[in-house]
């Protein structure tokens, strides 16, 4: 068959054709490499591998010092060129064609004893051509590659990392790499995993390079474009206090700080800092931060790790905290190459644990890096480590994402951790990372306002001379920064840049003039300003009068041909037909504003983007007049171009416009590149985005489209706003509960919209809304955990019959196993609940499912906590595969403070068998545990069982408890038993159902009943004994948030209580709907009681 193969190849290649196309697609160099093969592979002569090794030559030691080569260029002998191009790859260079010679050949050839000499010889001969390569300027990425190979086996340069660019990063360390195991090199030169650490770091800092305009090349006082800020800056120092002061009063007043801290915390643990920098968009608050992050990175002072976080980077999984620190670890470790083995070890058990081939909680690998990260700070005697999170508000979009964040920065502070420093950065946010971890951290936030006079003028002139070397005039910053009595809105730097810009674009000898009319126009500021600079640009850079009517307000329409000019434009802007003409021709070249294509003049679309929010909003009127008069061309009948028709009222954006564009998804999918036309939060870009996001809109944006649309948006992106991990009340799902997918005139809401509305019913305890006939069977994954979590609760309640869900388990069922490798294992704890109450061999088989597909998961979600308490409680063999990890997650969860009615079912079986020490407060909850036992067991939780133990000691030993019963634990039937009692004492499930219920509408009076509660320690446990040290004591913080008071009340078991207080405060309307979920809620508890204390 070989023998064939080889015949084959030798008679294609003598066809002209196929020779032809073989030289178009690779080359001369790659058709003759073919043909040699095809000849020598016909007939009986295969091309062998293990043919006689050819003599060292000059030509085999040419190719061994290129990183690339053409074969065809080196002189070969015909078997040279055979075994060469036998060893080497081909790669593609653009659209050119190379050889890379494989790097056992190159080490075959340059260790070889006759090839010193050649070397010697060629690495001189090329030695000028190189240096010119590597000097300024340079050549390209793969000239460069070549030349510092031979840099580095000549060895007479001195590699300083710290002056590379990226660029020669890269290409040094990809010729360290080919010379791997090369003996002439020098035995001191670093190898090629350091020079890969080195190009891996730079990476990593590169974009905040990018972002403060940082220029390696330069040596003066400054080589980045980063000005102003100073008080930012020194506030950001003094927080994480690592690099130096750069003034007395800085110096003097970081030592009060360190002063203030050390008296405050001699007592008391010393906690974690965390920062908080809050700005809308154009206030430079992502310059900031990578300023910020890049002078401590590459701090001279000290060294100290470090990780930065960009959630804006879609390789980043903010909805898994152990990705996250898989990131983090991968960081340090770049940076600290003597500690890279156990954080790479790390790394790797952590992403095994993720994939469920571990059973280790996420919180035991967060303690790992903790102690890592202080071998860390000891070897480097630093004693901080910041970890800074940037551009929140794309994780506050995702309420998954968020509580991913949240929780693995809760994770980080669980043991105390005072050499954590946050520093967390966002247009939005910021609030919800801190109503999670707030009371772990000291606290401090930071606000950021427009430049002080000073520093625009600064600024502007940095950015004059970069822009405009010798033609930028520094007299024209102070005219462009203004005074102190200006609106600020001028020096804020996105406007700031603006101006500069337009100065840059404008003809030299109208600069002076339009410096004073920027002047002029910022004495009142506001936002028109901008606009107004627009005209600016756009008078100054078209010196035809005509092509500047034509211009604005003609551009408004995004593609412009004489047709339109003549018919529409022409009269709005005030030219004739001639003059309409002699308009269009003019501004065809201005190649600056307009692309010509096919007959017609396109609004450049990079420039529009920035440009058309500007134009509507300098002259409002007379945009508004051009998309009337473009709407009536594109409709009419003759012309008749729908999809402009669509875009331009998209722009218009009326009320009238959004309905009547809902209904054209076909055009409008047609229109993904236009979301940039459309300012952010107007009506058409909001229709835009709801079409075309990844992710659920912002609340704003969401309140302006229709109902239908919305729940397409919905169904589409909102499986996070659906699932049932909500720590707060999300005001987007709050938006939804009243709106109402058919409220729309027309063609009814697609299934889809309707399953989404469905599932949010579910979530928000609205399950009277729901009737049984129209259940529709759930599509995504987070759907159908939350459907078989209501087929289960009905069921326990005896509400509807296992009959009728039996009729629909198999369909259930099967979108369960539909998913690709593991199984949906929330969603089967529940399906269990039904199946043993009608099939007890579909139960077993569930069981049998659950076992199999369980993964050990890492942190606890809402969902996830009460799909293994529903396994402990229902399960049969699978209670046993989930106790474990179970009792890992608790132990971590307590640590904030666990019920008295919890520990009474626990305690006395862990002190019994050992594991529970009888220290401090133990002895005296253990005797009221005894006391207590009997009413706990009957269902029947006294006041005294509904409080929360805070007490640190007693709460450490139960923690130590856990995990000794996790590790230890057998076949032990009392054991599950009473974790089977343990998990019907608290309710987490229905805390989401509930919150959302209670909030729609409830009355505000209800929070100061709670905020007392809070006040007089409602839930607080203080044993006789109690000592203040011995107690964290801190206040939940609730902010008015139902879901959070009922997390507070559910932590103390007293979920019933805290729900009898809401219902006095709700609208008398919605005690149907209460009744209806209560008589649920409590039916399934008894069931739960009685099932856990029957079990055996």
């Amino acid at each position: 068959m070989k023998e064939n193969s080889r015949n084959l190849l030798s008679r294609l290649m003598q066809d002209e054709s196929i020779r032809s196309e073989a030289l178009r697609i690779g080359g001369e160099m790659a058709l003759h490499a073919v043909t040699r093969l095809a000849g020598a592979t016909a007939g009986t002569r295969p091309v062998r591998l293990d043919s006689e090794v050819p003599a060292i030559s000059p030509p085999q030691v040419e190719a061994a010092l290129s990183y690339n080569m053409d074969p065809s260029s080196l002189n070969l002998s015909p078997e040279e060129y055979d075994w060469v191009v036998a060893r080497s790859a081909l790669v593609s260079i653009g659209s050119t064609k190379l050889l890379r010679l494989s790097s056992e050949e190159r080490r075959r050839v340059l260790n070889h004893p006759d090839a010193a000499t050649l070397v010697e010889k060629l690495l001189s001969d090329q030695e000028a051509e190189d240096e010119r390569t590597i000097g300024p300027g340079g050549g390209d990425s793969v000239a460069l590659t070549g030349a510092y190979m031979r840099e580095l086996l000549r060895g007479n340069r001195i590699m300083d990392f710290a002056t590379l660019s990226l660029r020669r990063l890269r290409a040094i360390t990809a010729a360290r790499g080919a010379l791997d195991g090369v003996t002439l090199l020098s035995p001191s030169l670093p190898d090629a995993a350091e020079y890969q650490r080195r190009t891996d770091l730079a990476e990593l800092l590169d974009p905040l390079g990018i972002i403060i305009g940082l220029d390696l090349d330069k040596s003066d006082d400054y080589n980045d474009r980063f000005v102003g800020r100073t008080a930012e800056l020194r506030a950001l120092r003094s927080f994480v206090d690592v690099l130096g002061s750069q003034s007395l009063s800085e110096t003097l007043s970081r030592g009060f700080a360190r002063s203030k801290s050390a008296l405050t915390h001699q007592i008391f643990d010393r906690p974690p800092r965390l920062l908080t920098i809050a700005a809308p968009g154009g206030l430079g608050k992502s310059t900031l931060i990578a300023k910020f992050v890049y002078d401590h990175a590459l701090s001279s002072q000290t060294r100290f790790p470090f990780a930065f976080l960009d959630f804006d980077r879609a390789a980043l999984q903010p909805r898994s905290p152990g990705q996250m620190l898989v990131e983090i670890a991968r960081q340090v470790s770049l940076q600290f190459p003597d500690s890279s083995k156990p954080l790479n070890v790390l790394r790797r058990d952590i992403r095994s644990s993720l994939s469920g081939n571990e059973g280790v909680p996420l919180r035991a690998y967060f303690e790992t890096f903790q102690d890592l990260i202080r071998s860390v700070l000891e070897s480097c005697r630093a004693s901080t480590f910041l970890l800074t999170l940037d551009t929140m508000e794309i994780v506050q979009a995702d309420p998954l994402a968020m509580n991913g964040v949240a929780a693995m920065v809760k994770a980080l502070t669980e043991r105390p951790f005072p050499e954590l420093c946050i520093v967390a950065a966002g247009r939005s946010g910021l609030n919800e990372l801190l109503d999670v971890n707030e009371n772990n951290f000291r606290v401090e936030r930071l606000q950021l306002q427009a430049l002080s006079v000073g520093e625009a003028q600064t600024m502007v002139d940095r950015l004059g001379k970069n822009l405009m070397g010798a033609e930028w005039n520094s007299a024209w910053a102070s005219k462009i920064a203004g005074s102190r009595s200006h609106s600020e809105i001028r020096r804020e730097p996105l406007t700031l840049r603006l101006a500069v810009e337009i100065v840059r674009e404008t003809v030299p000898s109208k600069r002076k003039a339009l410096i004073d009319d920027i002047h002029r126009l910022g004495e009142n500021a506001d936002d028109g300003f901008v606009g107004a600079l627009y005209e600016r640009r756009i008078l100054d850079h078209i010196r035809n009068p005509h092509a500047r009517k034509l211009a604005w307000p003609g551009l408004v329409a995004r593609t412009v041909d004489m047709k339109l000019v003549r018919n529409v434009l022409a009269g709005i802007c005030g030219l004739s037909d001639e003059e309409a003409g002699e308009a269009f021709e003019t501004l065809s070249l201005e190649g600056w504003i307009v692309e010509a294509s096919n007959g017609a003049l396109r609004h450049r679309r990079d420039l529009r983007a920035r440009t058309l929010p500007m134009m509507r909003r300098h002259d409002p009127k007379r945009f508004h007049q051009v998309l009337d008069a473009l709407i009536d061309y594109h409709s009419n009948p003759k012309v008749s171009d729908p999809l402009e028709e669509v875009y331009y009222r998209l722009l218009r954006g009326s009320p009238e416009d959004v309905r009547s564009v809902t209904g054209a998804s076909s055009l409008i999918d047609s229109l993904a590149a236009a979301r940039g036309d459309m300012e952010e939060g107007s009506p058409g870009w909001c229709v835009l985005e709801a079409h075309f996001a990844d992710r659920p809109m912002a609340l704003e944006h969401m309140r302006k489209l229709p109902a239908d649309l919305l729940w397409e948006h919905v169904a589409r992106t909102g499986s996070s706003l659906r699932g049932m991990d909500d720590r707060q009340i999300e005001p987007r799902v709050q938006l939804l509960m009243g709106i109402d997918p058919f409220e729309t005139a027309g063609l009814p809401p697609s299934k889809a919209a309707m399953t989404a509305w469905q599932h949010l019913q579910i979530k928000c305890g609205r399950w009277d809304r729901l009737e049984e006939q129209d259940l529709l069977m759930p599509i995504e994954q987070c759907d159908v955990t939350s459907f078989a979590f209501y087929a289960s609760r009905l069921s326990l309640a005896n509400v509807e019959s296992a009959k009728f869900w039996g009729e629909r388990y198999p369909s259930l069922l099967a979108r369960i196993f539909e998913t690709r490798g593991r199984k949906n294992w929330q969603a089967l704890a529940q399906a269990l609940v039904v199946a043993r109450l009608y099939d007890r061999e579909l139960a077993e088989d569930i069981d049998r499912q659950i076992v199999e597909n369980y993964a050990s998961r890492a942190t606890f979600s809402r969902s996830s906590e009460f799909a293994m308490r529903t396994i402990l409680i229902h399960g049969l063999t699978s209670s046993r595969s989930v106790i474990q990890n179970w009792c890992a997650l608790e132990a971590s969860r307590i640590l904030e403070g666990i019920s008295v009615a919890e520990f009474c079912v626990v305690a006395p079986i862990f002190a019994e068998r050992g594991w529970l020490q009888k220290e401090g407060n133990i002895i005296e909850l253990l005797v009221l545990a005894r006391e207590l036992a009997f009413s706990i067991e009957q269902g029947n939780i006294p006041p005294i069982a509904r409080r929360i133990i805070s007490d640190k000691l007693a709460l450490s030993l139960l923690v130590r408890a856990f995990e000794r019963c996790a590790s230890e634990m057998d076949e032990d039937p009392e054991i599950k038993q009473a974790f089977g009692l343990y998990c019907t004492l608290r309710q987490p499930e229905w805390i989401v159902p509930f919150g959302y219920l209670f909030a729609d509408g409830i009355h505000s009076e209800w929070c100061d009943v709670a905020s007392q509660q809070v006040k007089e320690g409602h839930y607080s446990h203080e044993p006789s004994s109690w000592w203040p040290l011995s107690s964290s004591r801190r206040k939940p913080s609730l902010q008015n948030d139902v879901i959070k008071y009922l997390t507070w009340a559910d932590r103390a078991c007293d979920l019933d209580g805290a729900l009898s207080m809401l219902l006095r405060f709700s609208p008398a309307g919605e005690s149907k709907n209460f009744e209806g979920l209560e008589m649920v809620r409590r039916q399934v508890r008894e069931n739960h009681f009685h099932n856990a204390v029957t079990s055996t």
